[in-house]
């Protein structure tokens, strides 16, 4: 008889404790969009309501592993130019997702486009005027996109180019471009340059520009660049 009462003790325990259990009844990712460089890591945290439910299970996927990985514990890694969506099923609730923006260093030229292996900055101390060289390079071939700008007391700010190249912070700009014995430059026309001091050394450079003869540019460039004085 008492093992009897013992057992329907404990029946009634578990169902108290199965009844006071909450249920996950939404889960979302925070953040839910983020911009990453190619090489940087970010983790994703699930949000759940009610807060105070339990989380049993989660399942995170990459609708594209060769822009961004996931592993098991929502750790993102970034590996290719792109852009994809993180999903993450918790407790096989509806999905939720995070949108992954991955940038790296390029140059467009019109259709062509090349991976930005340098930077150069150089300041003339005393105008402070700062002369910026994007350059990528290859045994064949070398594409470059310069900019000489003036601006005190920093170059930090966007920058708009209105028909023709302004005499205000930017100078002039250019791009150059050569295979082999044929070469092209020109002239900017029209477009814009943002550029942002990340930390020291690190900066972010974003450029889209027009020239005289239609020819299309644009290109991103997050890295440190050496500044050298003249």
């Amino acid at each position: 008889m008492r093992k009897i009462l013992f057992l329907l003790a404990v029946v009634i325990v578990l169902a108290t404790v199965n009844s006071c259990k909450k249920e996950v009844e939404k889960a979302t990712i925070n953040p839910d969009s983020i911009t990453l460089h190619v090489g940087e890591v970010a983790k994703l945290n699930v949000k759940i309501e009610p807060a105070k439910a339990e989380i049993e299970t989660t399942q995170w996927m990459s609708d594209n592993k060769e822009i961004v990985s996931v592993s098991a514990e929502g750790t993102i890694a970034a590996l290719k130019r792109g852009t994809t969506t993180i999903t993450v099923i918790v407790n096989n609730l509806k999905p939720a997702t995070c949108t992954v923006t991955v940038n790296d260093n390029y140059l467009k030229i019109g259709n062509n486009e090349y991976p930005l292996t340098l930077g150069k900055m150089e300041h003339s101390f005393g105008t402070s005027k700062y002369y910026l060289k994007l350059i990528t390079d290859s045994a064949l071939e070398t594409a470059y996109s310069s900019f000489n700008f003036i601006s005190f007391p920093n170059f930090d700010g966007n920058y708009t180019y209105a028909n023709i190249p302004s005499y205000g912070n930017i100078v002039n700009g250019e791009y150059y471009y050569h295979t082999g014995l044929y070469q092209e430059q020109h002239t900017f026309i029209a477009g814009t340059l943002n550029i942002k001091t990340i930390n020291e050394g690190v900066y972010e450079i974003v450029f889209n520009q027009r020239c005289l003869n239609g020819t299309a540019v644009e290109g991103y460039f997050k890295d440190s660049i050496p500044i050298h004085e003249y």
